[in-house]
């Protein structure tokens, strides 16, 4: 034999210019692995001869590295996952504790992909979303692309035939595991097969659901133990940054505001992240503005208890004086005119470090009686504001006017005539104010139906209009000075807040809701005349002073069936079996305006020719 025979040479490939060219891997600075391989080891890969991998370096090292390292290059994705890398996966799993065992029907690879990638498995969209039932990550919307069907029917032999996900009355499954099923099912051939292979699905169904329960309790474990430690890197750095407010001089502050716990609202603050030089730089002055706001807030919290405390005691003064003063007559202010007065509010806006005291609003109380002329003639005037501007719509004496823009003629009605008493002086306002014929009304409230105690109470009654008000009693009406607080009831005051079943709040007087009604007035005209006085004159107290109370004629109605009757169908209204409406005269314009009567015709009675049971009645209507 010649032992200097050589053999033929084996075809050699290009070298590489460089060993940069080198696949490199990333790897955790924590696992220290070396994974260069050896050259005898890339000349038996060339070679095409098995030679043993040196595997000992991947020991140890976490699942999710793996994964990154099986998709960085072909050569470390074949030695992953190959059937000799078992070793390398089983002793990661190891290292997780209370993880399920990995199911059967699964390799090693595929089980760390499910536990560990973020990714969907259709779509390859980011998802934290595991369906371990399907063992698959999906993404929540790809229901909605139909990868996953739905049925109804018969769910629970269904379920009982493949894995699904039960959500209300649907069974969602994935098609293909049900197709392959269906195909194996068909495929045998006799009954007593067919049973016996259901009866072995039901099996392995019931072994997946009870490993998909271990998996979502693992799962969930999982999750709560990262929250811990994501809170606990959140609490550092909230301290951190406590820590460095406190050297610039805030410790105060931070004690006040308990910026502890109000820092978490602020992002930048509440991050699981370590809070560095170079990031305090970066936050600071978002954190110190943060806390600048706190800062402003609660000054104005304590701000607005010390009025609260104010008020309060100038609320104590204030009765105290409508206590000894019960028996005063005329409109008085409620408490927010009195917050408004200048004496009391210069006091209740005092500076904080300025001593307020109860005596401090008692010694105010002296000038109330002034300062209460000086309101009533405010409203007043603000009162003889809305007769000065009222309209008359009924007249039409137009004039000639000129535009000297567009160089034409027209014709209009001139202010003079359109608002009558645009040109009246102060004191004829005045006059015109307590005038009898002048009516208001409020355009905000209006009365039920049952309110007209002349009404029978059936479906002919005619629509209720706006209660008629009249001077001084319209300067008093409720909704002049208390408002509703329905849409505001988190913010109770209690000062200003009435009772809570009434959800009313009072407010300053305003004079906003009033206007005169001209139609009311024309109807309080016909009223003050047939009473036998001068509309242009007659005030309310002149009307009050006759004490007359008018039965109209007009609208008699049947005792027995309650029916209106007109008056020409009804020879005398007084007789047997008929009544009439009795109303004092105020009434009789409301009446006389919601009946759409033209005249007044009434029948005139003196108070002294009622009897006591009219009287009474009267009375008790009143209460």
């Amino acid at each position: 034999m010649n032992h200097n025979h050589q053999p033929p040479k084996q075809a050699t490939r290009k070298k590489r210019k460089s060993d940069n060219n080198k696949p490199e891997v990333e790897t955790s600075p924590s696992t220290n692995v070396n994974l260069k391989c050896s050259e005898q080891q890339m000349a038996g890969s060339r070679t095409g001869r098995k030679k043993p991998h040196k595997l000992a370096g991947f020991l140890g090292m976490p699942l999710d590295i793996l994964l990154k390292l099986a998709r960085t290059s072909k050569e470390l994705r074949r030695l992953l996952l190959n059937k000799s890398s078992v070793s390398i996966w089983k002793a990661s799993f190891s290292d997780i504790s209370d993880l399920p065992e990995c199911p059967a029907d699964m390799s090693e690879p595929a089980w760390a992909n499910l536990l560990f990638s973020p990714y969907c498995q259709f779509c390859a969209t980011h998802t934290k979303n595991v369906e371990w039932l399907l063992r698959l990550t999906l993404n929540k919307k790809w229901d909605e692309l139909q990868t996953l069907g739905h049925i109804n029917g018969k769910l629970d032999m269904f379920e009982s035939f493949i894995t699904a996900r039960r959500e209300r009355r649907k069974l969602w499954y994935l098609p293909s595991q049900y197709d392959k099923a269906m195909n194996e099912y068909k495929a045998i051939e006799g009954e007593e097969e067919r049973i016996r292979y259901l009866q072995s699905r039901q099996k392995t169904t019931a072994a997946i659901f009870r490993h998909a329960r271990l998996c979502k309790n693992w799962d969930d474990s999982q999750k709560k133990g990262r929250e811990l430690e994501l809170e606990v890197l959140r609490r550092k750095r909230l301290n951190a940054i406590v820590k460095r407010l406190e050297d610039l001089g805030l410790g105060e502050d931070i004690v006040k505001l308990r910026l502890s716990e109000s820092l978490k609202k602020l992002t930048v603050a509440n991050r699981a992240q370590r809070l560095t030089d170079k990031i305090w730089h970066d936050i600071k002055d978002e954190v110190l503005g943060f806390v600048e706001k706190k800062k402003k807030i609660r000054l104005e919290k304590e701000r607005e208890a010390l009025r609260l405390k104010r008020q309060t005691m100038a609320v104590e003064a204030f009765r105290s004086h409508r206590k000894a003063n019960a028996a005063e007559n005329g409109l008085m202010p409620e408490l927010p005119d009195f917050f408004h007065f200048e004496p009391v509010k210069d006091l209740i806006e005092e500076d904080d470090d300025v001593e307020v005291s109860l005596a401090s609003f008692e010694s105010t109380i002296s000038q109330l009686p002034a300062l209460t002329i000086g309101w009533r003639e405010q409203i007043e005037h603000e009162t003889l504001e809305i007769i000065k501007k009222v309209r008359d719509n009924s007249t039409n004496k137009e004039v000639m006017a000129y535009n000297p823009d567009a160089e034409h003629c027209y014709f209009e009605v001139p202010d003079r005539i359109r608002f009558p008493n645009m040109h009246l002086s102060e004191d004829q306002l005045k006059d015109k104010l307590r005038l009898a014929s002048t009516v208001f009304i409020c355009k905000k409230c209006k009365p039920e139906p049952d309110n007209y105690s002349w009404y029978p109470d059936d479906w002919s009654s005619p629509s209720p209009m706006s209660e008629p008000l009249f001077y001084p009693q319209a300067l008093g009406h409720t909704c002049l000075r208390l408002q509703s607080s329905r849409y505001d009831w988190e913010k109770h005051d209690d000062i200003l807040d009435m009772d809570r079943k009434d959800m009313q709040r009072r407010k300053r007087w305003t004079c906003d809701l009033l206007e005169v009604d001209t139609y009311k007035s024309s109807k309080a005209e016909l009223v003050v005349r047939f009473c036998g006085l001068d509309p242009a004159v007659a005030t309310t107290e002149d009307m009050d002073r006759l004490e007359l109370r008018l039965a109209c004629r007009l609208c008699p109605y049947d005792l027995k069936t309650g029916d209106l009757q007109r008056s020409k169908e009804v020879e005398n209204c007084l007789q047997a079996g008929y009544a009439l409406p009795l109303l004092e005269w105020r009434a009789a314009v409301r009446h006389m305006a919601d009946m759409g009567h033209g005249q007044a015709d009434f029948i005139k009675f003196k108070r002294e020719e009622l009897s006591d049971e009219i009287l009474q009645a009267e009375d008790n209507h009143r209460r």
